[in-house]
Protein backbone atom coordinates (compact mmCIF):
# COMPACT_ATOMS: atom_id res chain seq x y z
CA UNK A 1 0.00 0.00 0.00
CA UNK A 2 2.92 2.67 0.60
CA UNK A 3 4.30 1.89 -3.22
CA UNK A 4 1.01 2.63 -4.29
CA UNK A 5 -0.17 5.91 -2.60
CA UNK A 6 3.07 7.20 -0.58
CA UNK A 7 1.59 6.77 2.82
CA UNK A 8 3.98 7.04 5.84
CA UNK A 9 3.65 3.76 7.77
CA UNK A 10 1.15 5.35 10.85
CA UNK A 11 -1.12 6.96 8.20
CA UNK A 12 -1.20 3.21 7.22
CA UNK A 13 -2.24 1.96 10.33
CA UNK A 14 -4.78 4.64 10.90
CA UNK A 15 -6.66 3.63 7.86
CA UNK A 16 -10.55 3.24 8.62
CA UNK A 17 -12.92 1.98 6.16
CA UNK A 18 -14.70 5.36 5.64
CA UNK A 19 -11.17 6.69 4.55
CA UNK A 20 -11.92 5.38 1.15
CA UNK A 21 -14.31 7.61 -0.77
CA UNK A 22 -15.33 7.97 -4.38
CA UNK A 23 -15.22 11.38 -6.21
CA UNK A 24 -16.96 11.76 -9.48
CA UNK A 25 -14.82 14.65 -11.33
CA UNK A 26 -16.46 15.65 -14.37
CA UNK A 27 -14.25 15.61 -16.80
CA UNK A 28 -12.18 12.17 -15.33
CA UNK A 29 -15.08 10.36 -14.40
CA UNK A 30 -15.07 8.32 -11.07
CA UNK A 31 -11.41 8.16 -9.18
CA UNK A 32 -11.08 6.43 -6.10
CA UNK A 33 -9.74 8.37 -2.70
CA UNK A 34 -7.64 7.93 0.16
CA UNK A 35 -7.96 10.19 3.42
CA UNK A 36 -4.72 10.04 5.42
CA UNK A 37 -4.16 11.92 8.59
CA UNK A 38 -0.60 12.83 8.32
CA UNK A 39 1.67 14.44 10.32
CA UNK A 40 0.34 17.04 13.49
CA UNK A 41 -3.49 15.89 11.90
CA UNK A 42 -2.86 17.59 8.91
CA UNK A 43 -5.73 15.55 6.26
CA UNK A 44 -4.85 14.91 2.74
CA UNK A 45 -6.97 12.94 0.16
CA UNK A 46 -4.85 11.20 -2.56
CA UNK A 47 -5.92 9.08 -5.78
CA UNK A 48 -5.32 5.18 -5.87
CA UNK A 49 -5.19 3.21 -8.57
CA UNK A 50 -6.55 -0.28 -9.13
CA UNK A 51 -3.63 -2.07 -7.13
CA UNK A 52 -4.54 -0.32 -4.26
CA UNK A 53 -8.01 -0.22 -4.23
CA UNK A 54 -8.72 -4.19 -4.81
CA UNK A 55 -6.15 -4.45 -1.57
CA UNK A 56 -8.65 -2.05 0.49
CA UNK A 57 -11.45 -3.72 -1.01
CA UNK A 58 -10.79 -7.20 0.35
CA UNK A 59 -9.43 -5.94 3.49
CA UNK A 60 -13.02 -3.58 3.89
CA UNK A 61 -15.00 -7.01 2.97
CA UNK A 62 -13.35 -8.66 5.78
CA UNK A 63 -14.05 -5.79 8.21
CA UNK A 64 -17.82 -7.13 7.38
CA UNK A 65 -18.07 -10.02 8.88
CA UNK A 66 -17.42 -11.07 12.53
CA UNK A 67 -16.58 -14.84 11.39
CA UNK A 68 -14.10 -13.14 8.75
CA UNK A 69 -12.22 -11.68 11.30
CA UNK A 70 -12.31 -14.07 13.32
CA UNK A 71 -10.60 -16.65 10.64
CA UNK A 72 -8.06 -13.86 9.56
CA UNK A 73 -7.36 -13.60 13.37
CA UNK A 74 -7.10 -17.26 14.16
CA UNK A 75 -3.56 -17.06 12.61
CA UNK A 76 -2.22 -14.91 15.61
CA UNK A 77 -1.58 -15.63 18.96
CA UNK A 78 -4.22 -15.86 21.44
CA UNK A 79 -3.21 -13.12 22.98
CA UNK A 80 -3.43 -10.63 20.67
CA UNK A 81 -6.64 -11.44 18.87
CA UNK A 82 -8.43 -9.52 21.53
CA UNK A 83 -6.79 -6.74 20.72
CA UNK A 84 -7.07 -7.18 17.26
CA UNK A 85 -10.13 -8.04 17.21
CA UNK A 86 -11.37 -4.67 18.45
CA UNK A 87 -8.66 -2.46 16.22
CA UNK A 88 -11.40 -4.84 13.54
CA UNK A 89 -14.67 -3.62 14.98
CA UNK A 90 -13.38 -0.16 15.22
CA UNK A 91 -12.93 -0.25 11.71
CA UNK A 92 -9.10 -0.10 11.11
CA UNK A 93 -8.60 -1.70 7.65
CA UNK A 94 -4.78 -2.72 8.91
CA UNK A 95 -6.06 -3.99 12.03
CA UNK A 96 -3.51 -6.91 12.89
CA UNK A 97 -0.98 -4.40 13.28
CA UNK A 98 -0.70 -2.78 16.69
CA UNK A 99 2.92 -0.96 16.60
CA UNK A 100 4.77 0.62 13.56
CA UNK A 101 7.93 -1.17 14.63
CA UNK A 102 6.48 -3.98 13.57
CA UNK A 103 5.83 -3.00 10.11
CA UNK A 104 9.43 -2.50 10.21
CA UNK A 105 10.42 -5.74 11.19
CA UNK A 106 7.91 -7.62 8.37
CA UNK A 107 9.32 -5.87 5.86
CA UNK A 108 13.01 -6.36 6.64
CA UNK A 109 11.93 -10.16 7.04
CA UNK A 110 10.17 -10.05 3.73
CA UNK A 111 13.38 -8.64 1.81
CA UNK A 112 15.70 -11.10 3.17
CA UNK A 113 13.10 -14.37 2.12
CA UNK A 114 13.41 -12.70 -1.28
CA UNK A 115 16.91 -12.15 -1.20
CA UNK A 116 17.38 -8.72 -1.39
CA UNK A 117 19.50 -6.32 0.19
CA UNK A 118 18.74 -4.86 3.54
CA UNK A 119 16.14 -2.07 3.13
CA UNK A 120 13.37 -0.19 5.09
CA UNK A 121 10.09 0.96 5.03
CA UNK A 122 10.26 3.68 4.33
CA UNK A 123 11.98 3.09 1.07
CA UNK A 124 8.54 2.46 -0.18
CA UNK A 125 7.48 5.93 0.00
CA UNK A 126 10.33 7.22 -1.57
CA UNK A 127 10.17 4.33 -4.62
CA UNK A 128 6.55 6.06 -5.24
CA UNK A 129 7.62 9.76 -5.53
CA UNK A 130 10.60 8.92 -7.29
CA UNK A 131 7.97 6.75 -9.75
CA UNK A 132 5.54 9.57 -9.80
CA UNK A 133 8.16 11.91 -10.65
CA UNK A 134 9.50 10.12 -13.44
CA UNK A 135 6.25 9.53 -14.42
CA UNK A 136 5.54 12.99 -15.14
CA UNK A 137 4.22 14.10 -12.08
CA UNK A 138 4.87 18.04 -11.11
CA UNK A 139 7.17 18.45 -7.99
CA UNK A 140 4.42 19.99 -6.50
CA UNK A 141 1.52 17.29 -7.17
CA UNK A 142 3.91 14.99 -5.48
CA UNK A 143 4.91 17.27 -2.52
CA UNK A 144 0.79 17.17 -1.89
CA UNK A 145 0.67 13.33 -2.21
CA UNK A 146 3.10 12.42 0.06
CA UNK A 147 2.01 15.30 2.77
CA UNK A 148 5.10 17.30 3.14
CA UNK A 149 4.66 20.65 4.65
CA UNK A 150 6.91 22.21 2.28
CA UNK A 151 7.99 21.89 -1.15
CA UNK A 152 11.86 22.65 -0.46
CA UNK A 153 11.55 18.81 1.44
CA UNK A 154 10.13 17.17 -1.34
CA UNK A 155 12.70 19.19 -3.92
CA UNK A 156 15.68 18.68 -1.68
CA UNK A 157 14.86 14.23 -1.19
CA UNK A 158 13.90 13.43 -4.58
CA UNK A 159 14.50 16.03 -7.55
CA UNK A 160 18.37 15.29 -7.72
CA UNK A 161 17.54 11.67 -7.77
CA UNK A 162 15.19 11.85 -10.90
CA UNK A 163 17.60 14.51 -12.71
CA UNK A 164 20.52 12.16 -12.38
CA UNK A 165 18.55 9.17 -13.96
CA UNK A 166 17.19 11.98 -16.64
CA UNK A 167 21.59 12.16 -16.77
CA UNK A 168 21.98 8.37 -17.22
CA UNK A 169 19.36 7.78 -19.84
CA UNK A 170 20.65 10.63 -21.74
CA UNK A 171 24.10 9.75 -21.59
CA UNK A 172 23.18 5.77 -22.91
CA UNK A 173 21.20 7.19 -25.52
CA UNK A 174 24.49 9.38 -26.94
CA UNK A 175 26.58 6.27 -26.78
CA UNK A 176 24.84 4.09 -28.41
Amino acid sequence: MALWTGGRVQELLNLKEADLTLKNFDNLGIINLLTFRGKSNKIRQVPIGPNATELLKERIFILGSPDRIQQMLNRHRKELQEKYYTRATSGYIFFEVLRRWAVGHAFKAALREAGLEDGKFHDLRKTFATYSLEDGLTIEAVSGTLGHSDISITQKAYAEKTLMKLILESKMRTEK
